[in-house]
């Protein structure tokens, strides 16, 4: 026996020579049993170790996946067998694409609805009578009324609807009606005009009050608990702060005319929350951002129209496009209104269909290429120039999925280096990106009268294609739509239209 300290001499055997020493002198027996025994026990703590580490991988995807079905825009976990779930006619379909799961309904007799459609877990759906039927409206296909009345819940830019506690309702029986005969607008002039706010848990109406603008064009926004309110005539436009709930006016402020300007013009007056304070601009009057008690806290230089209007992101913050020098830019103005904070970058700004926060203060925008900023300080963080165009993003697990020209690509959301790309198909193009967590999809669509529409799975991690599967007869034009897979019945006429829903 050695004594302890001392080194021992081991001899490692594999299965034959374990055979050959069964063969051996029985005297040497009860070294051979103590030697297999070791040598079992050793290859069971690898198996088990990694089992473990398996295990724990998996663990952590499962969490990983888990997380994501929380992300806003994330659909249903999708697999190779792609199905019809139900039809759904135009006529019904509003509640699948109001925005978060809410829409404004208009009946054939002219009368208008709300109806409040969350999802399973964010509660129950109701909906609620706003007016009733107007013989003017009546006159109109409801399809064809694109204007006049608006709803909006009052949960904060950036956030669910679900998180709103109240609905308001800017309720009018007048509006615009296309004229499919011109295919021009007709103005329906107003005869009455009141605010609604309807309880966000059941839908009861919990403040009615009138607006008194007559028939002149309308535009609302809430902010905290109060609604802003911007009315044209001939003659100017106004903006007026209400309370919620009484519709007793706080302040008003009037923007008159300008020469050779019209203020009856709809498509010239904005009017949106910002964060704490207003984003306003009259007709040919430049945009003006004002807080709750009616301070001017920053007027911008020029009118919208000379930068082709403002708009606000996903975070509620504006951004204002423009043309330099033949390249497009957009401005980001700061949220403090401090003009030296403002983040001016080259490029168009895109949208991420899905963002789970894993690049922190990514802005992406292209132009002749894809480009990625500090959306706090506007500094360039990476380009890439095989992406001219970017019509779709999904930004998960720290990489950025990109809908470009003719293909997907995955870049690292840190360096912009490229992790994978697809080639480009003969007779079917890219057309929507998604995710369920789990698989990075794309919905191929044809280009030409050969090509068949599919849905193709992608691993996200290294872009190996998981599956492929056509979309079922009858259906195209698939598209992610409040977290479902949502086509169009190709076997219907236009008369008929009808949505499908996949599963």
């Amino acid at each position: 026996m050695a004594r302890r300290g001392e080194l021992q001499d081991v001899e490692l055997l594999d299965e034959g020579d374990l055979v050959a020493y069964d063969h051996a002198d029985p005297g040497a027996a009860p070294m051979r049993r103590g030697l297999r025994t070791a040598l079992i026990a050793a290859a069971l703590v690898v198996v088990v170790t990694l089992v473990g580490v398996q295990w724990v991988v998996s663990a952590r995807e499962r969490a990983a996946i888990a997380a994501l079905a929380t992300v806003p825009g994330v659909l249903a976990p999708v697999d190779e067998h792609l199905d019809v779930e139900r039809r759904v006619p135009a006529d019904d379909a509003a509640g699948l694409f109001g925005f978060g799961g809410w829409s404004l309904e208009r009946a054939a007799d002219g009368s208008q609805s709300f109806t409040w459609a969350p999802t399973a877990d964010e509660g129950s759906g109701w909906t609620t009578q706003l007016t009733g039927p107007s013989p003017v409206l009546a006159q109109y296909d409801a399809d064809d009324v694109v204007a006049g009345s608006y709803c909006t819940p009052d949960n904060a830019p950036g956030t669910a609807p679900s998180t709103a506690g109240t609905v308001v309702c800017l309720v009018s029986d007048g509006g615009y009606v296309l004229d499919p005969v011109n295919d021009s607008l007709v103005r329906v002039p107003a005869t009455t005009t009141q605010v609604r706010v309807l309880s966000a848990a059941d839908g009861t109406i919990t403040a009615t009050w009138p607006v008194h603008v007559g028939d002149a064009e309308t535009v609302f926004a809430v902010l905290d608990d109060a609604v802003a309110i911007a009315s044209t005539a001939t003659t100017g436009t106004t903006l007026t702060l209400h309370d919620l709930l009484t519709g007793d006016a706080r302040w008003s402020r009037s923007s008159p005319t300008r020469d050779g300007s019209t203020a009856d013009t709809f498509s010239g007056l904005a009017l949106s929350q910002v964060g704490t304070v207003l984003a306003y601009a009259p007709p040919d009057q430049p945009l003006t951002l004002i807080d709750a008690d009616g301070t001017v806290v920053r007027e911008l230089p020029g009118t919208i129209g000379d930068r082709f209007g403002f708009v606000t992101d996903q975070r509620g913050r504006v951004s204002l496009p423009s043309v330099v020098d033949g390249r497009q830019r957009t401005t980001l103005l700061a949220e403090d209104a401090e003009p030296a904070h403002d983040v001016t970058v080259d490029g168009a700004l895109v949208d991420a269909v899905v963002d789970d926060g894993s690049v922190p203060d990514l802005l992406l925008t292209y132009d002749r290429e894809l480009h990625a900023w500090d959306r706090s300080t506007g500094e360039r963080r990476w380009s890439n120039e095989t992406v001219i165009s970017a019509s779709g993003v999904v930004i998960m697990r720290g990489s950025v999925f990109v809908l470009a020209a003719g293909f997907v690509a995955a870049f690292d959301g840190v360096s912009g280096r490229t992790l994978w790309a697809t080639t480009a198909e003969d007779e079917v193009t890219p057309s929507t990106i998604s995710t369920d967590g789990s698989h990075l999809l794309a919905t191929l669509e044809p280009t030409s009268t050969d090509g068949q529409p599919v849905l193709v799975a992608y691993d996200p991690a290294g872009g190996a294609e998981v599956f492929r599967v056509p979309y079922p007869a009858g259906v195209g034009d698939v598209s992610p739509i409040n977290g479902r897979l949502v086509g169009i019945d190709t076997t219907t006429d236009g008369n008929d239209f009808v949505y499908v829903l996949l599963r």
